[in-house]
């Protein structure tokens, strides 16, 4: 399946004995934002909100909006432990009570209403456990809309990627991911606009009862959450063999990844590149009386290259090369004596590459070109 934003086109070919014929697909999935926020935003009276078209409603606004597409109540637990948050006095008392904290812990006996907890469920006015104050953010993120792609959103075990939305709330375009790399100098850029990355683990997703088609979604995630706080099975700590905080860590995810309407890029999306290890001053200071001396040699090169290394040092080297996107192509250890044998990038494509070696303290960075 193509990732969102990326086209993946596909060539179908038929042949006979007189003739080939081809034809081309191309798949596309336009990039889609999906909104949330947090407990911290829930509990904070001046918020400024967007439910993925109408901007700058307040916190407010926003609650009453969910509770409304939810029929006006939202329960969370189930019957005999439960949480009841209904229109119209919920919405001060959803304020009043997160942000949340403490242990991920089933509730207590009873069905309670949200603004009447027994001080049981509270400390300094505010929901003390983590679960119940993450679930409660869960179901509201999950009835800004109506119906709510986010309940559909199919789940799996691994890593969410997210990306902010270029130009605010109702955009469907993602801010450019540009990675750390060298520039046409050899001096390290940064990266700006990392992808948000969230985990979700395989147990709770094993956790987690398919809906009609089979998937698991953030729907079946709020019905975990809420089997776990009400004990649906019975046994304390945990639900369907998954402990509680791994629920709430799930739970905390996806309230998190998709924060202020991000937009979703994929799952297990690599990371960028992390930046070159820093030379401190004193290093650089011993490097000028260095006793280490790196050349690479034939530069520019054709097939590959060898490195010649001179050291008083009898320690092993590392070899690291990067192309000038800052991307890792290869990475070696080996003895000293040995590096001037190794044939080295005869796989590179053409193009310009860092080589960092390592002895102990001491750094030499040579440049080779690929034809």
């Amino acid at each position: 399946m193509p990732q969102p934003g990326v086209p993946l086109v596909v060539t179908f070919t038929v042949s006979d004995n007189c003739q080939t014929v081809s034809c081309t697909a191309r798949f596309f999935i336009n990039p889609c934002a999906l909104c949330t926020y947090t407990q911290g935003a829930y509990g904070s009276e001046g918020g400024a909100m967007c439910d993925g078209t109408v901007g700058g409603l307040s916190t407010a606004e926003m609650i009453e909006q969910c509770l409304t597409n939810s029929g006006g109540t939202i329960t969370i637990g189930r019957p005999g432990r439960s949480v009841v948050m209904s229109l119209p006095s919920a919405v001060d008392c959803i304020i009043d009570k997160l942000p949340g904290g403490g242990s991920a812990t089933e509730l207590l006996p009873g069905n309670a209403n949200i603004c009447t907890l027994q001080p049981a469920y509270l400390k300094n006015g505010r929901i003390k456990n983590v679960l119940l104050a993450q679930t409660i953010t869960l179901a509201l993120n999950s009835s800004i809309e109506s119906p709510s792609d986010l309940s559909g959103f199919k789940l799996q075990a691994g890593t969410i990627a997210t990306a902010n939305p270029l130009g605010g709330c109702g955009s469907s375009t993602p801010v450019e991911r540009v990675c750390g790399h060298y520039d046409d100098n050899g001096i390290w850029v940064n990266t700006t606009n990392e992808y948000s990355y969230r985990t979700i683990s395989a147990a709770v997703v094993n956790a987690i009862t398919p809906n009609g088609n089979g998937d698991k979604t953030v729907a079946g995630l709020v019905d975990l959450a809420n089997r776990a706080l009400g004990n649906a099975d019975g046994v304390v700590g945990s639900e369907g063999g998954v402990s509680l905080s791994a629920i709430n860590a799930a739970v905390d995810a996806i309230n998190n990844v998709f924060d202020e309407c991000k937009i979703f890029i994929g799952w297990d999306v690599a990371p960028c590149s992390a930046p070159p290890a820093r030379i401190s001053r004193d290093v650089i200071a011993s490097n000028d009386k260095s006793t280490l001396s790196v050349v690479a040699y034939p530069n520019p090169y054709s097939n590959s290259f060898n490195l010649k290394v001179n050291s008083t040092d009898r320690n092993n080297v590392i070899v690291t090369v990067f192309d000038m996107t800052g991307r890792l192509i290869e990475k070696k250890e080996m003895n000293v004596n040995e590096v001037s044998e190794i044939q080295i990038g005869n796989n590179y494509s053409s193009g310009v590459y860092n080589v960092i070696v390592n002895q102990g303290e001491e750094v030499k960075t040579v440049r080779v070109i690929k034809r």
